[in-house]
């Protein structure tokens, strides 16, 4: 055996299915589900040269769009291959072997994932049924042994949103001990609450965005840290030599040159989700709202048969929440009208 970190041993990853997913409904992992316009396409396509596939990728216009969409300066940010990446460096710049982290059970795998692979000591905050968080235990465990502190907002897969007055008070408690919150706005867009504004008087905050979930860009992973320069500065120096894809970047340079894009297709998943509530109350499903564009419904002891119902239909979904009593749940992304319809019309005839 060749000599490796040995606390590697104990994580177990899967890999992905061999089956395409292209061509379904998928209402499976939050993604965007309708196809972009066909005239952003015709722009990307226009702009694309032979030089985006074999130059180096050139990031520093990305860079500066994001510096006119905050209004903050080229040195706030770093940009990540997806939210995924951000986590990862701010383990590589803060978490040592046996330190402790912060973080909500359940929240976004690849934390967990994260915490195994830096050998961290993980500190799990989690909800009780009726999906509130045990804030008085993470201000609790928030101690000189912590290292940094994870908190997506709204979390997945709960859909909750951790109010800003609460935020503050986490990030003063945590600047006792000097330690970083890293505030995970992945599904920022479909909820408008944002940590960003809170920078200025937080020199540990760090707020993590995506362009996979509202942008729709999540084949492409491109994603950003903001934090005070004293922290990019430093993150910086675990960035890769390129961060991103020339492809990843023209596509999400267009999206920052044409907002109405993302708003129009947040304005219609708000559509789509008054819709699907609205079935799930007309047939007496109980369900599940979230501040994120996925809910859950439950269907009780039907739940295995509904989910082969929407397989042979071509339509993906989630199976449930890893919390007690939510058990018989699926989760369903939210999209458009005419992809709930979509989805809603597999059911009919189904005696609920």
């Amino acid at each position: 055996m060749i000599k490796h970190k040995s606390w590697v041993d104990g994580v177990s990853r899967l890999r992905g299915d061999i089956k395409t997913r292209h061509g379904f409904l998928r209402l499976d992992k939050n993604e965007r589900v309708t196809a972009f316009p066909e005239d952003f396409f015709e722009q990307i396509k226009f702009k694309m040269t032979s030089d985006h596939l074999t130059a180096y990728p050139e990031v520093e216009g990305l860079y500066e769009g994001l510096a006119r969409l905050h209004q903050m300066t080229k040195d706030n940010f770093m940009i990540t291959a997806g939210s995924d990446a951000a986590i990862r460096h701010c383990f590589d710049l803060f978490v040592n072997p046996g330190g402790e982290v912060v973080v909500l059970d359940p929240t976004f795998a690849m934390v967990d994932i994260y915490c195994q692979l830096y050998s961290a000591e993980r500190q799990a905050v989690g909800y009780d049924r009726q999906l509130r968080l045990d804030l008085e235990r993470l201000h609790n465990v928030i101690g000189p042994k912590t290292e940094l502190i994870i908190i997506a907002n709204p979390n997945s897969p709960t859909g909750t949103l951790i109010s800003e007055e609460d935020l503050n008070k986490i990030l003063v408690k945590a600047a006792h001990f000097q330690v970083p919150v890293l505030i995970d706005e992945a599904y920022y867009g479909f909820c408008k609450q944002t940590a960003v504004s809170m920078l200025r008087d937080h020199e540990n905050l760090i707020v993590s965005r995506t362009f996979s979930k509202a942008y729709g860009l999540a084949g492409l992973r491109v994603g950003y840290l903001l934090a005070q320069t004293e922290i990019t500065q430093l993150l910086q120096r675990f960035r890769p030599m390129y961060e991103v894809n020339s492809i990843g970047i023209l596509a999400a340079m267009k999206l920052l040159e044409q907002p109405e894009i993302v708003e129009s297709y947040l304005t219609d998943t708000e559509d789509g989700r008054q819709h699907i509530l609205k079935f799930a109350s007309d047939k007496g499903l109980p369900f599940l709202d979230t501040q994120a564009n996925f809910i859950y419904i439950d269907f009780g002891d039907r739940k295995q048969a509904i989910m082969d119902k929407f397989s042979k239909a071509g339509t993906l979904v989630r199976g449930g929440l890893s919390i007690e009593g939510f058990e018989t749940y699926l989760r369903i992304s939210l999209g458009p009208v005419t992809a709930m319809r979509s989805l809603t019309e597999v059911l009919q005839g189904v005696d609920f």
